[in-house]
């Protein structure tokens, strides 16, 4: 999935997503740079970086549908800042997204309660998702039962199959990896392809899904045949991607979704 796709779809989804959304936190840190983008093509988007801020810039006579909380650090937004949220805008979905900073805050702090928690490498591809959902009030990830369960939300899906161009392609290099992979994206005549090599993938692959794991020498090395190949949709499935990595894979074409992902992500991005 090229840069120019990239834009295409957050391009869309904001218009389709006409819906008030409040940005509260850091924008330009360097894990939302992506999510940044897409606030500045939204209309219906308003940023405020300073969280002391947040609850003076919303409007009683027009709340916003949906939150985001950009967390660039542990700690950045308090559990009472959350409370008075809910009190200003009580129909609104609250989104935190978790910078690199913050993916160990399960394990040694005090994460929020009354969030939707999303890792910022999963960020953009649930924005493309989830908001035009929300805008046209279809069930979402962001608008299930603030009790349920990441296994809950890993099972979440909407039919996306029947859109992708054939033939389709993941490299794995494990049967288990592969059997994962497309037992999230089979239905509708999709059929994809496991490829152990990148010199069994097809030619004339339209998608091109790469089950890479952790961005090793065997990964990079790997990554210097596939980028020689110019797939309509690629996608690099990943664990805990960093920037430099995503911008690497990019710039070849291809569109990164961090590991382990919900199913929901994976089919934005191949959308």
């Amino acid at each position: 999935m090229s840069s120019s796709i990239n834009s295409h779809a957050i391009q869309e989804s904001a218009a389709s997503g006409s819906v008030p959304v409040l940005v509260i936190g850091p924008a330009d840190d360097v894990d939302f740079r992506r999510l940044s983008d897409w606030i500045e093509t939204s209309s219906s988007a308003a940023l405020v970086r300073d969280p002391d801020q947040a609850l003076s810039s919303i409007d009683p006579s027009d709340p916003p549908h949906v939150i985001i909380l950009l967390s660039s650090r542990p700690g950045l937004f308090s559990q009472q800042l959350i409370s008075q949220l809910e009190r200003a805008a009580p129909l609104a979905r609250l989104i935190t997204v978790l910078g690199s900073w913050c993916e160990g805050e399960t394990r040694t702090g005090k994460p929020l309660t009354g969030v939707h928690r999303v890792y910022a490498h999963h960020g953009l591809a649930q924005m493309i998702s989830e908001l035009p959902k929300v805008a046209r009030g279809e069930p979402s990830l962001w608008t299930a039962p603030r009790t349920a369960t990441l296994a809950d939300k890993m099972l979440h899906r909407s039919r996306p199959a029947a859109l992708l161009p054939q033939p389709v392609a993941i490299l794995a290099s494990q049967m288990a990896d592969y059997e994962g992979v497309a037992s999230d994206i089979e239905g509708d005549g999709v059929e994809p392809q496991w490829c152990r090599t990148v010199g069994e993938i097809p030619v004339d692959a339209n998608v091109i899904i790469w089950d890479c794991g952790d961005w090793n020498d065997q990964a990079r090395r790997q990554w210097l045949e596939l980028s020689q190949l110019q797939p309509t949709r690629g996608i690099a499935l990943i664990d805990f991607p960093r920037d430099d990595e995503i911008e690497t894979l990019q710039q070849g074409g291809f569109a990164t979704l961090g590991r382990p992902y919900l199913v929901g992500d994976l089919l934005a991005l191949l959308n």
